[in-house]
């Protein structure tokens, strides 16, 4: 049913029926089946890119606003992983899906991180995503993180949030460097230049980076 939806919001014609399709799509992403349905479609390989898009939605939308469904340290862990496993497999693309994934990861990166239950996750992510190949994604992750630790949409314990920024704030030495390393080996490669200072740009705004200790890095003067 729910495939029937997504096909029909992205594919008919009749707007009456797009319309039906919206609404029905909307009421099912509150419910806590979605979590499992939107796994579910994320891993069918014969799946089209809209149904995963749609997927990727459900689970952008549920950990904004319905993380807290996830009860235990173990049903969020399991949640965790398997958010990571779909983003390696889409880490190629399509963009739309990889940068929706990229978000669910952020969002993720605070609720655990202010619960203390992933102490480690930028060092995680690092490891995971830290390949030239995947340099853009853990560049998306990167900029998103502390626009999610800041959010006023995401629901979590205020607490949590700031811990989450906290956080941040101790490894952005960590990030400092590794965005001065991508900078200098970007060559000419303009798009991978605009990531790395927008997520520059991001951890700037967030507070997540002293400022004197940004002017005193070699970045900033790489920069002028």
């Amino acid at each position: 049913e729910c495939m029937a939806a997504i096909e029909a919001l992205f594919i008919n014609q009749d707007t009456t029926v797009k319309k039906q399709a919206d609404e029905w799509l909307t009421n099912f992403q509150r419910k806590p089946v979605a979590w499992n349905v939107a796994d579910q479609i994320l891993a069918r390989t014969d799946f089209t890119e809209h149904a995963h898009f749609h997927a990727a939605q459900i689970w952008r939308n549920k950990v904004t606003y319905d993380f807290l469904d996830l009860q235990d340290a173990e049903s969020r862990r399991s949640f965790r992983d398997s958010l990571l496993n779909h983003l390696v497999r889409f880490r190629q693309g399509p963009r739309s899906v990889r940068v929706c994934l990229c978000v669910c990861v952020s969002a993720v990166v605070t609720h655990l991180v202010g619960m203390g239950e992933w102490p480690t996750a930028i060092d995680n992510l690092v490891s995971l995503f830290g390949q030239p190949e995947t340099a853009l994604l853990l560049l998306d992750i990167l900029t998103f993180a502390p626009e999610e630790a800041s959010s006023h949409r995401l629901v979590t314990p205020e607490e949590a949030q700031g811990k989450a920024l906290m956080y941040l704030s101790t490894v952005s030495p960590k990030i400092l460097s590794m965005l001065q390393s991508y900078l200098e080996s970007t060559g000419n490669n303009t798009e991978l230049q605009r990531t790395v200072l927008k997520a520059l740009l991001s951890w700037i705004r967030a507070a997540t980076i002293d400022i004197n200790t940004f002017i005193d890095h070699p970045l900033f003067q790489s920069l002028l």
